[in-house]
């Protein structure tokens, strides 16, 4: 992959990240909790692959990604430990919501969790966009 097929690539995932985000706010006014607990961590998914790739890193696995954010990011300093507790329980919630039959989350730790994710994009993209 070229350095400028790199940058789009990244770009596209960053995009990905802001919509699932939206999508997530969205699913959750409605009241589809599960459904936005996936979101919320597809959110972080899509901005931890795109801090990822830019670091020349590619995973092919979920937890290649997070293991890779807990120890080049968050173990390093560059991101506040609260945010690997972030990524941490996004991926527990998706993984409840996605794959067990009787779970239920609570609206508003779901709202708290959306804004955390919403600082997690924001610093991720402090990052990754150079400033003019």
């Amino acid at each position: 992959m070229t350095q400028e097929e790199r940058k789009i690539v990244i770009g596209l995932r960053l995009h990905n990240a802001e919509e699932a985000l939206v999508d997530a706010a969205s699913l959750l006014d409605r009241g589809s909790l599960r459904g936005s607990a996936n979101r919320l961590y597809y959110a972080v998914f899509h901005a931890l692959s795109a801090m990822a790739l830019a670091e020349g890193k590619v995973f092919g696995k979920h937890q290649g990604i997070i293991s890779f954010f807990h120890a080049d990011c968050v173990r390093t300093g560059r991101f506040e430990k609260k945010f690997g507790r972030v990524v941490q329980k996004a991926f527990e919630d998706r993984t409840e919501a996605d794959y067990e039959d009787d779970v239920t989350f609570d609206d508003e730790e779901l709202r708290t969790r959306s804004r955390d994710v919403r600082e997690l994009i924001d610093l991720v993209k402090q990052f990754l966009i150079p400033k003019p």
